[in-house]
């Protein structure tokens, strides 16, 4: 019963982790991982597909990112995952957007509301990021 619940328990790990390493493997430029601890103590990873990516799944993803993609594919992205817009903040030339999609089983808590999608419109290119963008734009 225990390696029962042992191989369940990993490929529910596995499944969480993929699906993280997963969101942006469409994008046509590769995407960034991030690893090790949330937030800016953790460091990015540039892959080029999801089976790279899971090769860092010992050290943990927390989120992955797209630069430099177009309105197209951040409209197709939003709407694939049926993302709710929540609110948005500005900055300078950067106007940055917080979605949720109940398709991504993890999220943020951003003002009391959860946020799973942030895009960064900066000039005519964008980044997205799940659940947000770490580093910069």
């Amino acid at each position: 019963m225990g390696k029962i619940i042992v191989c369940l328990v990993s490929l529910l790990a596995a499944a969480t982790f993929s699906f993280k390493g997963a969101v942006f493997s469409d994008s046509p430029a590769g995407f960034t991982v991030y690893v090790g601890a949330d937030g800016s103590s953790g460091r990015a990873v540039a892959v080029e597909g999801v089976f790279e990516a899971l090769s860092y799944l010992t050290v943990g993803v927390y989120g992955c990112s797209v630069k430099g993609v177009d309105r197209g594919y951040v409209e197709k992205k939003l709407k694939d995952l049926d993302a709710v817009y929540l609110f948005a903040e500005s900055a300078e030339a950067v106007v940055t957007k917080y979605y949720y999609s109940a398709h991504i089983p993890f999220y943020k808590t951003i003002n009391g509301k959860k946020v799973n999608l942030q895009t960064a419109e900066v000039g005519l290119k964008y980044v997205v990021g799940s659940p947000l963008i770490y580093g910069g734009y």
